[in-house]
């Protein structure tokens, strides 16, 4: 038994992305990359829904472009040439969908997420598509419940 606990990670290497309204903590290893947003590889929605912005093409794919806030009913982030884009790992929940992206609202940054540097804030406001709301380093951020978004995402 104390081997096993030994071998648990006791730090998750994660990643701070800004949106309006939230700042997305994410694994690293769920983010496949983050890429300037380029007017040139987006494809705008060919029907209004609510936080489907369009497709982005990346890497010779079209992943579904999200609007995180606006998924959540805040307002839609500023969308230009200043934005970054996640390219987020798919969870398997279609077998069509191999990415998500989301629109990020600033510069990323690296998180370090130890057991002490985090805890759920139990109080937060309910969101649809956040899966817990945490306090990392005195910090609020939203973990996205991926699967949801992946779900939303397929249906397009």
């Amino acid at each position: 038994m104390e081997q096993l606990a030994q071998e648990r990670p006791t730090e998750v290497p994660s990643l701070a992305v800004p949106v309006a309204g939230f700042t997305l903590l994410l694994p690293t290893i769920s983010v496949a990359e983050m890429v300037p947003y380029r007017k040139s590889r987006f494809i705008p929605a060919e029907q209004e829904s609510v936080g489907y912005i369009g497709r982005y093409e990346w890497r010779d794919q079209q992943v579904p472009l999200l609007s995180f806030e606006e998924l959540n009913g805040l307002p839609r982030g500023e969308v230009s040439g200043y934005n970054q884009v996640a390219i987020i790992n798919a969870t398997g929940i279609s077998s069509e969908l191999a990415y998500v992206a989301v629109i990020a609202q600033g510069i990323p940054h690296v998180a370090r997420v130890t057991p002490e540097a985090i805890q759920e804030l139990p109080d937060a406001p309910d969101f649809p598509y956040v899966k817990m709301t945490v306090i990392v380093d005195g910090q609020e951020a939203a973990i996205p419940d991926v699967p949801a978004l992946e779900a939303m995402a397929a249906e397009l």
